[in-house]
């Protein structure tokens, strides 16, 4: 089953391979017909279905039209993901699609013509390693100019030039010209022979990586391999395609979430920190060094750092990803998602596992409810001669692991306990929002108090031949010959601004209310239309402004807001006094007599 499993992986990489296919387009046919015929032999002609039939024509797609990867429809599936996410409603999507790609395409070309160049060598660093006849050079740890991406870490550090497999150690610049610093393993053979030699398709077991290096030209650097580890050696791959990144395998990831044997708690190491590739003990730094620093900058550990025996919770591709899995590993002893290790097959028991904590943890402990703390002192002298010396600013998490498994069972809650629930806790806002409602009426009347004793006595009586409300249209005629006389127009505003008033339509209502009784103010609207008498040009307006520019707490308003709040007054002026309620019992009565004529 392995060897036709193998006829299947041969031919499919050829016709993916824009390299290979060219040229190789009957080598793959007659492997997949070769397929195809074996698949019946050993798993019965009647599993011979139409899509394993098929396969036998992707050779004469491929041949018509090129590398399988180039006719796929997957790329246009991603795309219209991303269409229906510009589509904010249904009305109109095509403009709606059209309007946001030009958008993007515009900023693109905005922001390429404000960019400057950058230069494709990143994190420059003196760490080494380096001969001493290159002792001048500069230091890099990336190098990527939007076709090529090369690092000095695992995972995008393997090449294959002229058929020997490199791990790129340092990238190195002098002079305008970029090296890479490299090492050779030693051991290059194939990795198998049936159908084919691997090596034709440029696949290859290596083993045994010289200690020696070689300096290349970057430039030579242009098929990058994968590393999958296998017993004493590794299995190399070449990339289909030249991305300008790369997604880490599991077993290269470069962070691991450890758990230390002998009690020592739960943390996050580099991936180098390992003492060897069967990852059971790593590297411990000593307390002098800054333990969050040393893990986010991947320190090379030293020669005197301590060891100890670890068992692997999880891997991450980041540190970010890394602090995740060390929240996660409280409760769970298997951090691996369907990216490190595949499905879990089952969950076992669970236990919770003190956690090593760095100081740039603190936004999750704030963030999430603080478990109970065991002292450190108390932790260290438990642990002190078998367990790591951690320079840490937070002490260890340290949770009781349960006695017995006991199941939480959820019962349903009624509904009507929710419902009795929310409506006595809507009640109780209700109360509460009238309660602040009627504190903040008695304190704008306190606040009204005090600004007037600040500004002095104000006469509070009404001049001679003044009488409100207003009842008649002779009596507003009357007052506004008397209210030409400025000294009257002062005296009359002097009480008007007293009924005060904490908005300007609420001191609106309340001194139109102390002016016009209600049968007088439906005679009136601010413009004078429909038959109705003029207010706006009436000196009573000017004792209305003039009230609202003295009370305390509208005394920002403008001449156009004290007009909308009288116009806004009159309008309302047909339904004052209980004249709505009059008006629909009188319209009953006509529809009552109407429908008895009938």
């Amino acid at each position: 089953m392995y060897r036709h499993f193998i006829l299947l992986s041969v031919s499919i990489r050829i016709l993916l391979s824009p390299d290979l296919c060219i040229d190789n387009c009957d080598y793959a046919e007659d492997v997949l017909k070769q397929f195809v015929k074996d698949f019946g032999s050993i798993y019965g002609l009647e599993f011979v279905g139409y899509n394993v039939h098929n396969l036998i024509h992707l050779a004469e797609d491929a041949r018509k039209f090129g590398p399988l990867d180039s006719i796929s429809c997957f790329p246009f599936e991603t795309f219209l993901g991303k269409l229906k996410k510009i589509v904010r409603r249904p009305h109109k999507p095509v403009e709606q699609i059209v309007k946001r790609v030009y958008e993007t395409q515009s900023i693109q070309k905005k922001r390429k013509e404000r960019m400057s160049v950058p230069s494709p060598l990143k994190q420059p660093h003196n760490s080494g390693p380096i001969t001493s006849d290159l002792g001048t050079f500069k230091q890099y740890r990336k190098y990527t100019d939007g076709q090529t991406y090369v690092s000095c870490s695992m995972g995008d550090n393997c090449f294959n030039v002229g058929g020997k497999i490199l791990i790129v150690a340092n990238i190195l610049q002098d002079c305008q010209v970029v090296k890479a610093l490299c090492q050779v393993f030693e051991n290059c053979n194939a990795f198998f022979s049936y159908p084919l030699d691997s090596t034709c398709l440029g696949i290859y077991f290596v083993s045994n990586l010289s200690k020696q290096m070689h300096l290349v030209l970057l430039d030579e650097l242009k098929q990058k391999m994968v590393l999958l580890p296998l017993k004493s050696g590794y299995v190399a791959l070449p990339l289909l395609y030249q991305l300008a990144s790369f997604c880490f395998l599991p077993s290269m990831l470069p962070f691991a979430v450890v758990e230390f044997l002998d009690g020592g708690g739960v943390s996050i190491i580099p991936c180098k920190w390992f003492t060897g590739p069967a990852e059971d003990s790593c590297f411990w730094p000593p307390g002098r060094v800054n333990i969050n620093k040393a893990v986010k900058d991947g320190v090379t550990p030293d020669a005197n750092w301590s060891q100890y025996r670890v068992r692997i919770l999880g891997k991450a591709e980041n540190y970010e990803n890394a602090r995740v899995k060390l929240r996660r590993s409280e409760a769970t002893s298997d951090l691996q998602t369907e990216s490190d290790s595949g499905s879990r097959l089952g969950k076992g028991k669970q236990k919770r596992r003190p956690v090593i904590q760095s100081s740039s943890d603190e936004d999750w402990d704030n963030a999430a409810e603080q478990p109970e703390t065991s002292s450190p002192s108390a932790m260290e002298n438990r642990h002190s001669s078998e367990t790591p010396h951690l320079n840490i600013t937070h002490p260890f998490v340290q949770l009781p692991p349960p006695s017995t498994p006991s199941p939480v069972v959820s019962q349903p809650v009624p509904r009507q306990l929710v419902q009795a629930t929310n409506t006595s806790m809507f009640v109780r806002v209700i109360t509460l929002l009238e309660d602040i409602k009627e504190t903040q009426r008695i304190h704008s009347r306190m606040l009204q108090s005090l600004l007037k004793q600040r500004d002095g006595p104000v006469a509070a009586v009404l001049p001679e031949g003044a009488v409100f409300p207003l009842q008649t249209v002779a009596d507003v005629e009357a007052l506004e010959q008397k209210l030409i006389d400025p000294v009257f127009l002062k005296e009359v505003v002097a009480v008007v601004v007293e009924i005060g008033g904490s908005t300007v339509d609420e001191a609106t209502r309340k001194m139109m209310a102390f002016i016009m009784d209600n049968a007088l103010s439906r005679q009136y609207n601010f413009v004078g239309r429909h038959g109705k008498q003029e207010f706006r040009g009436l000196k009573i307006f000017e004792v209305l402004y003039g009230s609202l520019k003295k009370n305390a707490l509208t005394s920002q308003i403008t001449r156009k807001e004290a007009e909308k709040a009288a116009s806004k007054w009159f309008i309302g002026a047909r339904d004052r006094g209980g004249n709505r309620m009059a008006g629909a019992q009188c319209r009953v009565q006509e529809s009552i007599l109407e429908d008895g004529s009938h």
